[in-house]
């Protein structure tokens, strides 16, 4: 409907007399360019080598729009004139050089912002970088300054992203070709108008809409591959059951496996009979998987009309490579339509649609997360036919055995519930399907009529997003062998008679809900060299989630007041009254106040002879917020009682008895809100035209963290203890961000980084006094890892006989032999217990770090990001495959384990088949420094030139060939790029193709 319509209003043509108007246009220096496009009305012109072309408009003149590569798009009215000159200024990609910043209620110049506020306009960095970098998430951090991995905001919490108005909605369902601009706003001033929900940070997402006298089309497509990164590895049959013959010599046990039999797994002569199973072979695992994306955009528009329409398919394949019945990978279908139209003289409305579902159809098993189970000497999970004697072949009972492609399911008796290969090839499979439907209107009212500079707006959204599975279970049978030399005599059943599932059973996973709204009225008017500027909000959302009872809903009424003098000097402020449905009714209501100030130096008439200098601003801001948005319960301010998960007691002489009932909490019907005092001071300026800095210090206080004492009540008492306020973290840190640019004939050039420090720390907790000070949490980084120190391994000199040395401090978690971790005693009290743990880490990263680099030349761009995170800390503790001890598999981190040939240089403790909790309690041994920086995207673009392709009838053909997340520096890279239990990460690289018409 909405392409019908603008078809329609496209095609009438008005029946006026036809005149011609010159059109120049030109850089800020004045210099012509070459290969601008202008659109109107049936207008479509490109200028020559001086930038100028001629047009024909009609009598009264109209609106045209003029579009050049590496500019701004600009639209005026020609008016009766016949000769105009548009001048467009360099497109820029964050920060102080966008001329227009979106803050979702508004749109202000940049002066006018006073607080921490980067954005990216998607749309003007198309031609060099087309794709987003895995997913939107990913695709704007390293862009941006103060927006980290995870989109968290200068590592304090996760950002609150408001698409298209809409606050909460899911980032993963918005592709990147989709987007118009990215907005972060980091200061509080900026993030009150946003409530309880905003107070952390928020990100601003716009889709893209039509464009004024501009009708387009544009074909995308993209094909590529991902190649896995890195794949866990074991051990093999033979050095799984040798070491685990080591194993039980430790423990003083004799050996499991015999060495004949360790050698005939070892030969590889039989792998059925003496199977070898490795989940990663390339019989098993695809060394890349195919990925493919076709997106249809729509476009155009007048001024009563405009609409954008985006039609998407995607598919993502799967690097499991068994079973191509059920194999299927992921797939989804997605439409998006923004129109935009006048209803009358003094209003305007758009209605938004996004439509969306996707599904994954795969077994009910994965080899991915059943690898670090299934032991590769336990049995064959595939036998083939060839195996079994001609006589078993030939045999009635054969009738009855399921084949899959010439191999029967395998199986041991003493490992029934260990079968994912059996699952995977018999179980069935699970068809995971999620359906989006997003829904927004926004009504604008010019009330100018009233009195100039006063306008209204009206926005409400609505959001239903829901996950089911389409599943067929089937019964399986699989089998246990019985081996007669090389072949196979006899077959035991596992599992139950083969039945396939005849129902498709649905089975709902989850679905939220989001409804809600705003209204607001305004005032915006200058008076000589006084400007000023008023917005009063009120805001309400509400989402339910499935099986939550208590839907959450966040409403707030806010109001933001500016004024500046002759554009120098500025001052704003900002406030926000919450309602928070969490609290005790009486305590619901806060406020929040900000203000800030700024002063544009660059506009005093004292600087207007100094020609370096293009733009400089100084700013600060102050804030105290009030959020709910961390307290995770509803009415945990009153006496809370619930049926215990066991025990039960017995009325009427025992003859009924019921579960019983106990308390989980008692009430605190002072419970508050969590307070957050920030403070931020900034710097903006160009230089020559070119440069572009940024540079932003910050300090954020919080308190009030909703939590349950440890500390104010006796253990007895615990089930009644209530929920209060405390805590207090402060985080406080710099921001800085450079770009520069430079055009050098058919050359042009931009370099951007932007670089942040945060310093996380707590400052206050309730804790009992510690007796050493540093059990105490205070002070320590937030997200700090506590733990022991080790001291290498213990070796035989440190023993007599079975017991240590005299003198060495005695463990407490398990008795020790050679090879075990040795801890330090950091109290010096002779004994290793938990009050030798101390903060050894930190999981948040105080660094981060984003470098983009563009470099074109005539129709060629290349595009290079990188991004990274320095400071952190990991822990190798995961079970199985670094903490490996009892019937566990192995990995080849254990090779290098301590025995009595490695005692010096072994970086892996002694194997046993007992428990091994001394060994893995979190530690410096295990610990590893996770910083790193990654070469993010390197993209390539050729574009064709567009006087050809006019010719040709398509106004633009790009070719690019694009790498996404190829190589990552990090002396750990081995351990961040592994992914244990899951798909694995993986490298990408694709061939785009793009179209215009």
């Amino acid at each position: 409907m909405f392409l019908l319509l603008s078809v329609t209003a496209g095609a009438k043509e008005k029946q006026q007399q036809k005149r011609t108007v010159e059109v120049a246009v030109t850089n800020i220096d004045g210099r012509g360019i070459e290969g601008a496009f202008v659109y109107g009305e049936n207008i479509l012109s490109c200028t020559d080598y001086r930038g100028e072309c001629v047009i024909r408009v009609s009598g009264k003149g109209g609106l045209i729009r003029v579009e050049a590569d590496g500019y701004s798009p600009k639209s005026i009215d020609v008016g009766k004139n016949k000769s105009v000159t548009v001048s467009l200024s360099e497109a820029g990609d964050f920060g102080p050089d966008a001329s227009k910043v979106s803050l979702w209620y508004k749109e202000m110049d940049k002066e006018s912002v006073l607080s921490s506020v980067s954005s990216v306009d998607v749309e003007n960095r198309a031609s060099v970088d087309r794709y987003g970098i895995g997913d939107t998430e990913s695709y704007i951090f390293g862009l941006l300054p103060g927006l980290r991995e995870g989109s968290n905001i200068r590592g304090i919490a996760k950002a609150l992203y408001v698409i298209d108005g809409v606050p909460g909605r899911d980032i993963t369902q918005v592709s990147p070709d989709e987007i118009e601009s990215v907005t972060v706003l980091r200061d509080a001033n900026a993030l009150a108008l946003y409530g309880s929900q905003g107070a952390n940070g928020v990100v601003l997402v716009n889709t893209k809409r039509g464009k004024i006298q501009k009708n387009e089309v544009t074909i995308s497509a993209d094909y590529g591959l991902d190649f896995h990164k890195a794949l866990p590895s074991y051990l093999s049959s033979s050095e799984y059951m040798t070491l685990y013959n080591e194993a039980c010599i430790n423990d003083g046990l004799a050996p499991k496996y015999s060495q004949e039999s360790i050698e005939q797994y070892a030969s590889g002569m039989n792998p059925y009979k003496y199977p070898d199973f490795d989940f990663f072979s390339k019989d098993y695992i695809k060394s890349a998987r195919n990925r493919a994306d076709v997106t249809a955009e729509f476009r155009g528009g007048e001024d009563n009309l405009r609409y954008y329409v985006n039609l998407k398919y995607s598919h993502y394949g799967t690097f499991e490579k068994i079973n191509p019945e059920i194999d299927k990978g992921a797939n989804r279908y997605q439409v998006r339509a923004n129109l935009d139209f006048r209803i009358n003289k003094f209003i305007t409305s758009s209605v938004d649609v996004m439509l969306s579902i996707g599904s994954d159809k795969n077994a009910h098993n994965s080899l991915f997360s059943s690898a670090n189970s299934l032991r590769p000497n336990l049995y064959a999970p595939l036998i083939p036919l060839e195996c079994l004697s001609d006589e078993l072949r030939g045999s009635s009972f054969m009738q009855t055995v399921k084949v899959y492609d010439g191999y029967i399911l395998g199986g041991n008796s003493s490992y029934k519930d260990i079968v994912p290969i059996a699952d995977i090839f018999g179980g069935g499979y699970v068809n995971r399907i999620d359906r989006n439907t997003q829904i927004s209107n926004t009504v604008n009212f010019d009330l100018s009529f009233i009195t100039k500079g006063l306008y209204a707006k009206t926005f409400i959204g609505f959001d239903y997003y829901d996950l089911y599975n389409l599943s067929v279970t089937n019964q399986y049978n699989f089998y246990e062998p019985t081996w007669d030399g090389e072949q196979i005599v006899a077959l035991t059943a596992l599992g139950q008679d083969d039945l396939k599932g005849q129902v498709e059973k649905v089975g709902v996973r989850g679905f939220t809900m989001r409804l809600g709204g705003n209204v607001q009225i305004g005032y915006d008017r200058t008076f000589g060299r006084n400007n000023v500027s008023a917005m009063f909000l009120a805001h309400t959302f509400m989402t339910k989630p499935r099986n939550v009872i208590q839907e959450e809903v966040n409403s707030h009424l806010a109001f933001d007041i500016s004024y500046n003098w002759d554009r120098r000097y500025f001052i704003d402020l900002t406030g926000a009254y919450l309602n928070s449905t969490k609290l005790t009714p009486g305590h619901r209501g806060g406020f929040s106040p900000a203000i800030s100030i700024g002063y544009v130096l660059s506009n005093e008439p004292f600087m207007e002879n100094v020609d370096f200098l293009d733009y400089l601003k100084v700013r600060a801001s102050y804030a105290n917020l009030k959020s709910d948005a961390s307290i995770s319960e509803y009415y945990l301010y009153q006496d809370f009682y619930q049926v215990k998960g066991s025990g039960s007691f017995a009325w009427d002489d025992g003859t009924y008895t019921l579960p019983a009932t106990g308390m989980v909490n008692g009430s605190n019907y002072n419970l508050t809100y969590i307070n957050k005092n920030d403070i931020s001071a900034g710097l903006e300026a160009e230089l020559f035209k070119s440069l572009n800095f940024e540079a932003v210090y910050f300090r954020s206080e919080q308190d009030g963290f909703v939590k349950r004492s440890g500390v104010t009540y006796p253990s007895f008492y615990q089930d009644f203890a209530p929920y209060y306020n405390n805590g207090t973290m402060k985080y406080e840190g710099t921001e800085i961000a450079v770009s520069y640019k430079k055009r050098y004939g058919d050359f042009r050039f931009d370099i951007g980084a932007n670089f942040t420090y945060t310093d996380a720390r707590i400052t206050a907790i309730d804790e009992v006094t510690p007796e050493y000070d540093y059990l105490s949490d205070i002070g320590k980084p937030v997200g700090s890892i506590s733990g022991l120190r080790a001291d290498g391994l213990y070796q035989t000199s440190d023993f007599d006989g079975e017991n240590l040395k005299a003198g060495l401090p005695v463990p407490t978690f398990g008795n020790v032999q050679p090879g075990d971790i040795k801890y330090i005693d950091k109290n010096k009290d002779g004994v290793i217990d938990v009050k030798d743990k101390e903060s050894i880490g930190t999981t948040i990263a105080p660094f981060s770090l984003g470098v983009n680099f563009t470099l074109r030349y005539k129709a060629l761009s290349l595009f290079v990001l990188g991004r990274g995170m320095f400071g952190g800390n990991a822990m190798l503790n995961h079970k199985t495959y670094y903490w490996a001890d009892g019937e566990d598999k192995y990995s080849n981190v254990v090779s290098d384990r301590w025995n009595n040939d490695n005692q010096e240089n072994a970086t892996f403790p002694r194997l046993t088949t007992g428990s091994s909790a001394h060994n893995y309690q979190n530690s410096t041994y295990w610990m590893y420094d996770n910083s790193y920086f990654d070469l993010a995207r390197v993209q390539l673009t050729y574009a064709l030139p567009k006087k050809l392709m006019q010719k040709s009838g398509i106004g633009g053909l790009e070719i690019s060939v694009i790498g996404d997340n190829l190589y990552r520096f990090s002396k750990n890279r081995e351990y961040m790029e592994l992914n244990i239990g899951s798909e694995p990460q993986f490298r990408s690289v694709l061939l785009g193709l793009r179209m215009s018409f």
